[in-house]
């Protein structure tokens, strides 16, 4: 079995993950981590804003990552509702 893929959390993801209601917050932490073993599980997609972001919808959030293969690691980036998600970041 491979090694599972590290997770990091840029600052603004990690603050935006802390803002959710708690219920909200468990079900989108159990998705990330998911994302150990499987950076790219069904119904993620590559983000067409940028070649190297994926994301993933949990209910009405979104969660866009960048993976490293190489390193093995999967940088969160943004945790947002919707579309809000899309924003600059």
């Amino acid at each position: 079995m491979p090694e599972p893929f590290r997770l990091d959390y840029r600052r603004k993801a990690f603050e935006e993950l802390q803002g959710l209601p708690k219920a909200d917050q468990q079900r989108v932490r159990r998705r990330i981590g998911e994302l150990r073993s499987d950076p790219r599980p069904p119904g993620s997609e590559k983000y067409k804003g940028d070649e190297h972001t994926w994301k993933i919808r949990v209910g009405n959030y979104r969660i866009l990552y960048v993976i490293d293969f190489q390193q093995r690691l999967v940088s969160i980036t943004r945790v947002a509702y919707g579309h809000a998600a899309y924003r600059r970041f």
